[in-house]
């Protein structure tokens, strides 16, 4: 071991001449610690509430969709069907009409997302399992079937049919046709749902959406042959993005050609603006307290003027006593950062194990993920705030105090 580093840690842990300034370098260690801990936590809870978020609208999302570059719908040929399906990874395609619509059931009314698919759609995300109440149905032979989000069932007070059912009106503006101020309900165009089933799937989208028929919204919203979008399930064993590049080769230009992530692209951008914005103003209330250090070295230095001229007199070079502090220094701010590190990790830790906090009372626990890179940035954040505030006063003011100790 070097004398040097021998010589600082021994200043580091041993008790100083005077107790407030040991009370002050262990406030400062402190500081280190506690802001590297906040960090670390701080950003393995933003970490595992986006992927608890992602997770609940991922049971929803398609793994891949396919919409228009241009316009609101398209048409692909069964060629290109057929070759979509045809792709390596891709377990299930089915095409979709979307649109907003006015529900009425009774003397209620609610405007909702109508979402035509196949029959067989359950297939994509299991979305059968998130029926609680009916069965997942979408057309029983002519007549079209509606499964209602929890949230619409709730607004319209909606009962489920056990017999083909006209209660359920949905009304669309007539594409043919232009509004008229004088008999506003001539432009409009009535059909009937029989709402076969309810779906909870703890998104946002339960208390919009409507399941149906995809014919009965290509009929309703006049776009015969037409799609809103065309969406594939993908196999596990495939990288989703490996199918999106397939599709995007596949189709051209003229579609946009989304993931999971990239389907809910605003939601996932707040997030990580929050996640970094949160970052930042702990950064900055690190670099506040890093003023507390500056003026913690500066006092440890004068502290050891004794042991400076000691040190003199045994031979000792200015460049030596100056790297006792210096590494004095970087142990102050290595060691709290790495503490800070073990204690945020205990707490994400012990959160994840046992489960102390949740979301409301006895709801899901709070979730937290640990990430190597923000491990990485962490450190690099904290250690370049530290060691200025550390190394800066070492190397002036010890200039100064070995002039005077040679000229004394």
């Amino acid at each position: 071991m070097k004398v040097s580093f021998f010589v600082a840690k021994r200043y580091l842990w041993s008790e100083k001449s005077h107790q407030l300034i040991q009370l002050i370098s262990w406030i400062s260690l402190a500081s280190i610690l506690v802001c590297t801990a906040a960090l670390f936590i701080v950003l393995s809870v933003f970490n595992g509430l986006q992927s608890y978020i992602g997770s609940r609208f991922n049971a929803f999302h398609a793994d891949v969709e396919i919409t228009a570059s241009k316009g609101k719908t398209f048409a692909l040929t069964e060629e290109q069907l057929a070759a979509l399906r045809g792709l390596e990874g891709v377990e299930y395609l089915s095409e979709v009409c979307s649109d907003m619509a006015v529900l009425s059931y009774d003397d209620r009314q609610f405007i909702a997302r109508l979402k035509g698919v196949a029959p067989d759609y359950y297939r994509m995300k299991r979305l059968d399992t998130t029926v609680y109440k009916g069965v997942f149905a979408t057309e029983s032979g002519d007549f079209p079937l509606a499964v209602l989000g929890a949230g619409v069932e709730q607004k319209l007070h909606c009962g489920i049919a056990d017999y083909i059912s006209n209660r359920l009106l949905v009304h669309y503006p007539k594409r043919s046709q232009r509004l008229m101020a004088a008999n506003p309900m001539q432009g409009i165009q009535s059909e009937q749902l029989t709402p076969v089933g309810c779906f909870f799937s703890a998104t946002e989208y339960d208390a919009s959406y409507v399941f149906t028929s995809l014919q009965f919204m290509q009929h309703l919203t006049g776009h015969e042959g037409e799609v809103t979008s065309v969406e594939l399930r993908v196999s596990p064993k495939i990288p989703v993005r490996k199918v999106v590049a397939s599709v995007e080769a596949l189709l051209g230009n003229g579609y946009q050609v989304l993931d999971q992530y990239q389907q809910e692209a605003d939601m996932y951008k707040v997030m990580r603006s929050e996640k970094w914005a949160i970052f930042a103003i702990l950064s900055f209330i690190l670099l506040i307290a890093s003023f507390n250090m500056i003026g913690m070295m500066a006092v440890l230095v004068l502290d050891k003027k004794k042991d400076v001229g000691i040190f003199y007199a045994m031979g000792a070079e200015t460049s030596f006593i100056r790297k006792v502090f210096v590494q004095e220094g970087l142990l102050i701010a290595g060691v709290g950062t790495f503490a800070g590190m073990l204690l945020g990790f205990a707490v994400c830790w012990a959160q994840k194990t046992f489960h102390l906090i949740r979301l409301g009372a006895g709801g899901t626990p709070y979730p937290v993920e640990i990430h190597g890179m923000d491990m990485l940035a962490i450190s690099a954040v904290v250690l370049c705030i530290t060691l200025p505030a550390m190394l800066i006063p070492v190397i002036r003011i010890s200039d100064r105090l070995f002039k005077n100790i040679r000229h004394e």
